[in-house]
């Protein structure tokens, strides 16, 4: 009967696990929540970045092992500018880029310079999700972005802002924001797409709280 208790608490943790749910965002919780990087692997390149009209130059194997580092570190390097907690109302967010540092590190160069971008399909960004996991951990909510394009043509990036169980792999909110580019040097102009789009996530999570916080 002892074992069988056992048993039972057991799967009572499986279960409140896999159950996390964006209700564990939007309002205090116990669940972790880990924000997974900008995931940039799948990223199009639009426009000549060789040069880049006094604002830094960078071919596409450039951008890929200078820059797409250098923007995900930013983030958090710069905290009190990018306000990443701020925007998910989370003092205690952990912070785990190995998943998608190795994707961002292994993008193919061929194909990634493009003059023009499709949306990504709902299909496509679940399939995306499943290569993020988190060594930090393996139960909790994943977040972060995924890349679709930096537009240099339009002097924009546009991005999925991402939710996903980290156990299932399961993707449970996404959503699409585009950002402004601007600043001096290339890593400075891109970032700032970051930062506007961290503020209209932002204001996404206020309507994500009425939508699940009632929610039982």
């Amino acid at each position: 009967m002892k074992n069988f208790g056992l048993f039972l608490v057991a799967l009572s943790f499986s279960i409140a696990v896999s159950a996390q749910t964006m209700k564990d965002l939007v309002q205090p919780s116990e669940v972790p929540i880990v924000w997974l990087g900008i995931d940039f692997s799948h990223a199009k390149l639009i426009g000549d970045f060789s040069h880049f009209n006094g604002a830094g130059a960078g071919s596409a194997q450039v951008v890929r092992d200078t820059y797409f580092p250098a923007w995900n570190e930013i983030l958090f390097n710069e905290a009190k500018k990018y306000k990443v907690r701020e925007m998910l109302r989370k003092e205690k967010l952990e912070v785990d880029l190995s998943a998608i540092e190795k994707l961002n590190a292994a993008t193919p160069l061929e194909g990634m310079e493009a003059f023009s971008a499709k949306s990504f399909t709902p299909e496509q960004l679940n399939s995306f999700v499943k290569a993020y996991s988190s060594k930090a951990q393996t139960a909790g909510l994943g977040v972060g972005y995924i890349a679709e394009c930096l537009d240099k043509t339009q002097a924009q990036a546009t991005y999925y802002f991402f939710v996903i169980n980290l156990e299932t792999k399961e993707l449970l909110e996404y959503y699409k924001v585009v950002g402004p580019a601007g600043g001096f040097g290339l890593k400075n102009f891109w970032a700032r797409t970051l930062l506007v789009s961290n503020k209209k996530v932002g204001k996404q999570w206020k309507k994500w709280k009425k939508t699940y916080a009632a929610k039982d």
